[in-house]
């Protein structure tokens, strides 16, 4: 995992948290359920993609 002492919702080093809003192009928390910039709700797509973006940045912070 890394050398993480707890978690932030800053980090996504071990976990995804981040997502780009496909309405405004904003970035959101995943906790927040919401995009912070323009409040549309996020939908499993929306989940499903930051889950792909993560997991493929993550393989290239690792090779």
């Amino acid at each position: 995992m890394g050398t993480c002492w707890s978690c932030t919702p800053f980090c996504d080093k071990c976990k995804p948290k981040f997502y780009t809003c496909p309405a405004c192009g904003g970035q959101g928390n995943l906790f927040f359920k919401k995009c912070t910039v323009c409040g549309r709700p996020m939908t499993p797509e929306d989940v499903e993609s930051a889950q792909a973006a993560w997991r493929a940045k993550r393989a290239a912070r690792q090779s």
